[in-house]
């Protein structure tokens, strides 16, 4: 009987050795999902803006959604579908690009973009550049926060920045604190295999518990 017992003592412990293997291995890859590049934001003077296509970086070249940026800044942008031309107006500035040309036309002159536009699920998408070279807005980019700022001042950037940052510090803490910490078999000192593991806190021993997420 004793021997039963015994027996079915350690196979539950291989059956709970199992669930933290597979546990452990879906909060890793909670974190790795975290650590992923995330999306890039979008910041027009103070206020962040999202659209239904977001920013892409391809060849080293950070896309914007043309008609997303353009009319946030107050500009009215149409779509020729026959020739595949977009033109964008603001003021006294009228811009037309042509999708897959590196040459468009600015107040009628000819002017020239470092990537050509192109379309992502249905969205003409521009170089960053060419949002201050067009409009005359300071862009900046940081790639340490995967950021585009728009006509944004140097104050307004230091405060985004650090709220950006203490989102990231917050995810990190909370990851912190649930990451299982999986115990090897070890002999305690009435010669038995352990009754315990530690599991979510750290350095917190838990006998056969259910577990906590």
């Amino acid at each position: 009987m004793k021997e039963n017992v015994q027996r079915v003592g350690k196979v539950l412990k291989k059956v709970w050795a199992c669930l933290l293997g597979c546990l452990f291995i879906v909060c890793s890859g909670a974190a790795a999902a975290y650590a992923a590049p995330k999306e890039i934001a979008v910041f027009i003077e103070a206020d962040r803006h999202q659209f239904d296509q977001a920013p892409v970086i391809e060849q080293g070249r950070t896309l914007v959604p043309l008609r997303g940026v353009f009319e946030a800044l107050g500009a009215t942008v149409k779509w020729n579908q026959k020739a595949q031309t977009v033109t964008a107006k603001k003021g006294d500035q009228t811009i037309e690009l042509v999708i897959g040309k590196k040459q468009g036309k600015r107040n009628g002159q000819a002017y020239f973009l470092d990537v050509p536009p192109k379309v992502i699920h249905g969205r003409t998408m521009v170089p960053l550049r060419f949002i201050s070279e067009a409009l005359g807005y300071e862009v900046k980019w940081d790639s340490s926060i995967q950021t585009v700022f728009i006509g944004t001042d140097d104050a307004a950037i230091k405060v985004i920045k650090q709220k950006l940052q203490k989102e990231t510090d917050d995810v990190t803490a909370w990851l912190g604190q649930k990451d299982p910490v999986l115990v090897t078999d070890e002999v305690n000192g009435n010669g038995q295999e352990p009754d315990g593991i530690l599991f979510c806190e750290k350095n917190v021993k838990q006998t056969m518990k259910p577990l906590c997420l």
